[in-house]
């Protein structure tokens, strides 16, 4: 059985031969999860914070044949703090800090090949440039209006804020997380709202280019 099938029926342990597509990917997740990640269902993918996101992605790119190649990678747009923080300037190239400058005319689209977002540039600005919502899931299904909050803990610059549930280990009302929305093109993608770490939202996936 082809594996996008097997993926849209039940997230199968990605036996069969996978279809690659053409262009850098971004989707919204399907599931949606506490602030601790723990409620990411993905094949293969256990434990809790920004490494089952980042497995969560990856598991999904593949059963949907959401991949350039065998190799490509995708991470999910979640920043932390620390010493250094863990930004998104970063992780969008595969790699960890918070000193990194992406540049490159590199095109996003949604599942559905509609573009999302041109160049490093408009991705990462203060006025971001998109052409479209990341409205689609893995599946290529539109996020519901009303379930569209999506964890980010990220500025619209690509920075870490404070609020990321204790960098994405805690589930419980006392603490925040910063948060975007998926049916928005402005900085409120990324940026919009907090709050309490109890509440399940979705997260952003972006293939690695």
């Amino acid at each position: 059985m082809d594996i996008n099938l097997k993926g849209q029926l039940e997230d199968p342990g990605l036996t069969g031969t996978e279809k690659f597509t053409d262009r850098l990917i971004v989707f919204v997740s399907d599931s949606v999860t506490v602030g601790n990640m723990e409620a990411l269902s993905a094949s293969g993918c256990l434990g809790i914070g920004i490494q089952r996101a980042d497995c969560y992605c990856n598991s999904k790119a593949r059963a949907f044949g959401r991949r350039m190649n065998s190799g490509s990678r995708f991470v999910a747009w979640l920043s932390e703090t620390g010493v250094p923080d863990n930004t998104m300037l970063c992780r969008i190239l595969g790699t960890t800090g918070n000193s990194c400058a992406p540049a490159g005319n590199f095109t996003w689209y949604d599942t559905n090949f509609q573009p999302i977002v041109s160049d490093m540039a408009n991705l990462f600005n203060a006025a971001p440039a998109f052409s479209n919502a990341i409205r689609l899931t893995e599946a290529g299904a539109t996020a519901p209006i009303g379930t569209d909050d999506v964890w980010t803990g990220t500025a619209q610059q690509g920075t870490a804020l404070t609020l990321n549930c204790s960098n994405w280990q805690a589930n419980t009302n006392a603490i925040q997380g910063a948060a975007g929305q998926s049916n928005m093109t402005n900085f409120d993608w990324t940026n919009k709202a907090s709050g309490p770490c109890d509440l399940v939202k979705r997260i952003y996936c972006f293939a690695v280019p």
